[in-house]
């Protein structure tokens, strides 16, 4: 199982071997590097969140 950081890790190496290729472009792959980092502070603060036992930061996706 990945953790976050080495899921970022493997995000952004791949990412940056496409644009190396020319699959994608330099601004592609840094705007979904970007995408990608943003994710994951996000992750990490869900799953921290979820340790404490506080309320989601986002209500609208709590179970019916």
């Amino acid at each position: 199982m990945f953790s976050v950081d080495s899921a970022l890790q493997h995000t952004c190496a791949e990412l940056r071997d496409q644009a190396a290729r020319g699959h994608i472009t330099a601004g592609e792959r840094d705007l979904m590097i970007d995408g990608a980092i943003l994710l994951a502070i996000h992750l990490e603060t869900l799953i921290q969140d979820a340790k404490t036992g506080t309320e989601l930061v986002w209500p609208e996706l709590t179970p019916v």
